[in-house]
């Protein structure tokens, strides 16, 4: 790490030695960025760098088959600031030369002063590039997954694809799945990464007797150690029966829209309609997932008299401020169904509006209501496209309960 500091301050300090009046144009291509938490890790990600009409970038961030699109770029001379979609994030880079960059990553859902170091070059290297070569572990499979946590044990479901020594997956959960995970084996060791704007993960792993002994570190403010052995037979419980309504009384709100306007659910425009409520925060990459998603059902079965409504949790403590977000959200995935505020980022405060269920335990849940305002089905969590045949039975599941409902 000291070696990679000190190379650091070398290209800071030959690229000061440019003249101030030219600026500097990052080479199109792959560029790998390490995000720098501490001493002990980095979080590798890849970068897509185009030009558009000379010095206009375009960043597309990916992470095994994600590809996330970065258009918001503010740049003066050899300094760029970008936004990153969606989430409350951006970066702040200073130019080296055509080839190296550094800056920082600021996450201001986490805070003002949120902000982890990074660099970039671009490279054809693997996400995680080791001189010397092993005789790789093959970690393709199921495992059964435990995390450690100040609350006790937590369940996981690990899912791996290995080609070569190139490794894709994510981990499930009973709240959500960790995403697009990429990364590469080395001997028997596994080492995963992901950067998708909110958050910032990294893996390692060790095989020691058949079983994974690895570390989970999210950005510089999360650590824990984690286990998994292959199990082909785990499962999680059922994402349908972990939230459940307590009483016969119907789902019933009053909260502010974007525009401040009062919405009482339910009304005479969602009379005799199918909905789904969307419990959920623009900060959470799992609602994002099953944002996009809804809005491909509402294009799709509106017209044949489904209706959404979004409430969204906030981290941002204001009422403007918790909008902001979520028009940028509104804009980003188009959303044409309704999105309303139900306050802060806080689960405790979600099962306050719905006191007839026993819990919110996660964002994303949503609620299925029927023609005659009955609950069908409460579903937690939300396992996103990087779960593959998860996230497709889930879908199958989800259009035929559609239909069904739309039919009665």
């Amino acid at each position: 790490m000291r070696s990679i500091i000190f190379f650091l301050l070398l290209l800071t300090t030959n690229a000061l030695l440019f003249s101030q009046e030219k600026t500097t144009i990052l080479s199109e291509g792959k560029w790998k960025f390490q995000l720098i938490p501490n001493d002990s890790i980095t979080i590798p990600f890849f970068v897509e760098i185009k030009h558009d009409k000379e010095t206009k970038y375009l960043f597309t961030i990916i992470n095994g088959k994600e590809n996330i699109k970065v258009s918001s770029i503010k740049s003066e001379k050899d300094s760029l600031i970008i936004e990153l979609p969606v989430f409350d994030s951006e970066f702040r880079i200073q130019i080296l030369d055509e080839f190296y960059l550094m800056g920082k990553w600021h996450n201001y859902a986490k805070g003002a002063n949120y902000s982890i170091p990074l660099t970039g070059s671009k490279t054809d290297q693997d996400r995680f590039f080791f001189k010397e070569e092993k005789k790789d572990y093959n970690f393709s499979g199921k495992y059964e997954v435990t995390f450690s946590t100040k609350k006790g044990p937590w369940k996981s479901v690990g899912l791996f694809e290995q080609k070569k020594n190139k490794i894709t997956g994510t981990f499930l959960t009973e709240t959500g799945d960790f995403r697009f995970l990429e990364g590469n084996s080395h001997g028997d060791e596994i080492f995963l990464s992901c950067f998708d704007g909110s958050h910032a993960f990294s893996f390692k792993g060790k095989i020691i007797n058949d079983t994974i002994q690895g570390y989970f570190y999210s950005g510089n403010h999360y650590f824990t150690d984690w286990i998994g052995f292959k199990n082909s037979n785990f499962e999680l419980r059922d994402a349908d029966s972990i939230t459940k309504k307590v009483d016969q009384s119907s789902i019933t709100f009053s909260l502010p829209d974007l525009d401040s306007n009062v919405f009482v659910f339910p009304n005479e425009k969602y009379k005799n309609k199918v909905t789904i409520i969307q419990i959920m925060g623009s900060w959470c990459p799992n609602c994002m997932d099953e944002t996009k998603y809804y809005q491909e059902l509402y294009e799709k079965y509106n017209q044949k008299g489904l209706e959404i409504i979004a409430i969204a949790f906030e981290a941002p403590k204001d009422f403007k401020a918790k909008t902001r977000m979520l028009k940028k959200l509104q804009n980003h995935f188009n959303i044409k169904y309704k999105i309303l505020v139900g306050g802060d980022a806080s689960k405790e405060l979600a099962s306050q509006i719905f006191p007839n269920l026993n819990s919110i335990i996660s964002f994303p849940t949503s609620i299925f209501i029927d023609k005659q305002n009955k609950v069908r089905r409460i579903h937690t969590g939300f396992n996103g496209p990087g779960t593959n045949k998860h996230y497709k039975e889930y879908v199958s599941k989800t259009k035929n309960l559609i239909e069904t409902l739309l039919k009665e």
